[in-house]
């Protein structure tokens, strides 16, 4: 009888800290045992067995380093949603809306390659355009199965950017001096300094990477579109498109709007009545805390890259740049 006291008692003790620690876990992300992805009812036929999925892909796409560690941005939140949904049997297919004016060309590979595997688990993805997705939002979008346009959307951009500022004027007139010190070997170590002007070799050099990774937007553009490479490299002049204007390019498939792109969804599943339309929720975590916020970059951030300069380092990308 002492025993089972002595063993309730700790039970007693041991169950409340074992369900703090668990409640630790889940706030740090740590706990295996709970997913990171959490689906919520949002349309549809709550009854239904049958269900797809609404998914949006909103701003600038590139993906931010937490201080706790991973990538909680729109491309590390989309990718996992992808594969949440690449993994239910009941998913026949995917809305996923886009308002972008693209970003980061490995960012846009990433989730075009995340839409491209969930494809392969037997799931049809629409994309329907809204105020924008140009550039690296259009990337993403070729990947559908289908892609439908607002009548009002912008689209387009084919086209491979990155810029640099040159302050050199600037420094000479408030008295600054830029001072840099590079390896023996290593000329081209500051090319896109802000600080000098650009060489012959070094605009031929990066002349040279922008056409190699413009190659492979319109090559992409043309898999996917099943448009000849020589069409496709004539609209890629970094132009935007109206909705229309696209559709008439084969860019896009139809004009439309939600209800439109859903009824596309579920002819292209094969659904005979209306399935149930579902969310994803990001598990919330403390992480959450540090995740971007304005313009991309939660404060800290903002003030790290301001402080180290990080914030004018050039990088190359699918962007739409006015």
């Amino acid at each position: 009888m002492r025993r089972l006291t002595t063993l309730l008692a700790a039970a007693s003790f041991l169950l409340p800290c074992a369900l703090r620690a668990e409640g630790l876990l889940d706030l740090l992300g740590q706990n295996p045992n709970k997913k990171p992805i959490t689906e919520e009812f949002y349309a549809g036929d709550p009854l239904s067995k049958e269900k797809v999925a609404l998914l949006s892909l909103d701003g600038v796409i590139l993906s931010q380093k937490l201080p706790l560690g991973g990538t909680m941005d729109i491309v590390e939140t989309l990718r996992m949603q992808l594969a949440y949904a690449a993994k239910d049997a009941d998913l026949k297919g995917i809305l996923l809306e886009i308002d972008s004016p693209g970003g980061g060309i490995t960012a846009s590979e990433i989730l075009h390659r995340a839409m491209a595997d969930t494809k392969t688990k037997g799931k049809k993805i629409v994309a329907l355009m809204e105020d924008l997705a140009a550039s690296g939002g259009y990337f993403v979008a070729a990947a559908a199965d289908r892609i439908y346009a607002h009548p009002s959307t912008i689209t387009g951009s084919i086209g491979v950017i990155i810029k640099s500022v040159n302050v050199e004027g600037l420094y000479g007139k408030i008295g600054l001096q830029d001072v840099t010190i590079k390896s023996s070997n290593t000329p081209l170590k500051d090319m896109l300094s802000s600080t000098r002007p650009m060489t012959e070799e070094e605009k031929k050099i990066m002349q040279g990477l922008i056409d190699q990774m413009y190659d492979l937007f319109v090559g992409t553009v043309s898999k996917d579109r099943n448009l000849p490479m020589e069409k496709v490299r004539k609209l890629a002049d970094g132009r935007v498109y109206t909705s229309s204007e696209a559709k008439a390019a084969g860019l896009i498939d139809e004009i439309g709007f939600r209800d439109d792109a859903l009824t596309g969804l579920y002819k292209l599943c094969g659904l005979k009545k209306e399935p149930k339309i579902v969310r994803y929720r990001k598990t919330f975590n403390l992480q959450d805390l540090f995740s971007p916020g304005i313009g991309g970059l939660a404060p800290h951030q903002m003030l790290e890259q301001v402080l180290t300069g990080a914030a004018a380092a050039p990088r190359f990308m699918y962007l739409w740049q006015p």
